[in-house]
């Protein structure tokens, strides 16, 4: 009986710790094709993310460059961010192995145009000699610089 107890006792709690962890995570490398803020065009983006609580960290690359997130928000399956540099504000849904963002560029001349994306979380591939993992796919280079090409 004793050992039925301390069964059940193990079983509830490891039943509660996986009902309190968060099955998904924003944590690592996701892909994405960004649209311009006139909607006419995309770049290849990938964002690093990092959790600690509620707080994010992380970075966007594009066209081998790389700029810090701010003015960041995580809270549950939600994410918000700007990127450095980059007047648009960007805010998303954790979906499994995607995200389901929204890009905001504000505008006086044009107004508040809203696109939206989807975010992958980036694929690895073992690289040769058992290097360091590779994330996919790569960066597009055609936007050399991911601020100014927000600022079109």
């Amino acid at each position: 009986m004793k050992r039925l107890l301390s069964l059940l006792i193990v079983a509830f709690a490891l039943g509660c710790g996986s009902a309190w962890a968060d099955p998904a995570s924003f944590d690592g490398v996701w892909t994405a094709k960004v649209p311009s803020p006139n909607g006419q065009a995309t770049i290849e983006v990938t964002f690093t993310f990092k959790v600690n609580g509620e707080k994010l960290s992380g970075t966007a690359s594009a066209g081998g460059q790389e700029y810090p997130l701010v003015d960041t928000r995580v809270a549950g399956n939600e994410i918000a961010f700007a990127v450095e540099g980059e007047p648009a504000r960007y805010a998303g849904t954790l979906a499994g192995d995607e995200i389901k963002m929204k890009v905001t560029f504000k505008s006086s001349e044009n107004g508040t145009r809203t696109w939206s994306f989807v975010a992958k979380r980036a694929t690895t591939r073992q690289s040769p000699a058992g290097q360091a993992a590779i994330a996919e796919p790569s960066i597009d280079h055609a936007f050399p610089n991911f601020a100014a090409f927000h600022r079109i």
